[in-house]
């Protein structure tokens, strides 16, 4: 619609022409990943240079073990996540709580308070109303698009049961499971997802550039990690900002 192709014009005249050109052919498969090169002739084999598995375009960005061992892909996550968190930061009452799984944003190297509940798990992003007793569980997900819906539901199992251990204590709780997809892409569903938080934590800032942001960190990041997906070893550069 409109609206989608407003948020691409300004999303693609703030990145380099270099991401540009990847961005286009990684939306048509026009990339040259490990199975391409095998089907134009241009190579025997399809395996992936990290980890020696079959390679295409979402191994290379989502799947390969090698590289979510070196933590490539949480970089990538990491740095969605820590803009996140420091824009909401900078707009929330002094009656709010922000924690986040980055070391910066930890309480006591945890996401959830302890008078809350003391539990080792740690949502990607916790919003706290005490005034309220209400709080919000935030997860991230930056996985391929076309798995969108199964890594929502999948992070929404995962802490169904740590949901019901805070609302037992007395508190009401939302969990909500949100996409940044690998490629850039945030769908509507997403966006409404994190509209929803923001309102009813009274937290006023600018949608669309945040999700224009969020959007342009993720795709940099994966296009650091294809630009290295033949390199044998990561060291983690610091975290991405738009």
């Amino acid at each position: 619609d409109e609206k989608e192709n407003a948020t691409w014009k300004s999303f693609s005249n703030n990145i380099p022409k270099g991401v540009l050109s990847f961005t286009l052919k990684a939306c048509s498969n026009g990339l040259n990943t490990p199975d391409n090169l095998m089907r134009w002739g241009i190579r025997k084999t399809n395996k992936c240079e990290l980890c020696k598995n079959p390679s295409n375009l979402q191994h290379i960005l989502n799947w390969c073990p090698k590289a979510l061992k070196e933590g490539r892909f949480t970089w990538r996550h990491n740095s969605v996540l820590s803009y996140l968190t420091t824009s909401l930061k900078k707009n929330i009452s002094e009656d709010l709580e922000i924690f986040a799984d980055i070391p910066q944003f930890w309480l006591n190297g945890s996401t959830i308070p302890p008078d809350i509940l003391c539990t080792s798990l740690r949502p990607d992003l916790v919003i706290i109303d005490r005034s309220k007793k209400c709080i919000e569980l935030l997860e991230l997900t930056c996985s391929f698009e076309t798995n969108i819906d199964s890594a929502n539901i999948r992070k929404t199992k995962n802490y169904t049961d740590l949901k019901g251990d805070i609302e037992r204590n007395g508190w009401t709780v939302a969990l909500v499971p949100f996409e940044v997809g690998s490629r850039g892409l945030m769908t509507r569903r997403n966006r409404d997802s994190l509209v929803g938080v923001f309102k009813r934590n009274r937290i006023k800032l600018k949608h669309t550039a945040l999700f224009r942001d969020l959007a342009k960190i993720s795709l940099l990041c994966s296009y650091s990690i294809f630009q290295a997906h033949c390199v044998p070893t990561w060291q983690d550069p610091p975290l991405l900002h738009p």
